[in-house]
């Protein structure tokens, strides 16, 4: 569990780290996105710190615990959508821009 867990925390920080690149290069300014981003990541860092103190739990015996990921992982869907979003809105002008 605690490779699955470290795994999308990867993928959740290298999300975040796009968007931000993207939001500092881009010429529009996207407050919208920035708010969503700090809620995100957020979400992201308490859901992961319940699972690994629910894990943790586990490893000392205590087997009434359970992990629940819903959280963890709709917070990696929901920056993963916004950066698909970024992207499309962002390869068009690229495509214009060569033509």
């Amino acid at each position: 569990m605690q490779d699955v867990t470290l795994a999308a925390s990867d993928d959740f920080y290298k999300i975040c780290k796009t968007i931000k690149l993207l939001m500092v290069t881009s010429e529009i300014d996207r407050p919208d996105l920035a708010g969503v981003l700090m809620k995100q990541q957020f979400r992201f860092a308490l859901g992961m710190g319940l699972v690994e103190f629910k894990l943790t739990l586990y490893g000392l015996g205590w087997r009434g615990v359970s992990v629940d990921v819903k959280h963890v992982l709709g917070s990696l869907d929901t920056m993963r959508a916004q950066l698909q979003s970024l992207a499309g809105i962002a390869q068009p002008a690229e495509v214009h821009s060569r033509i």
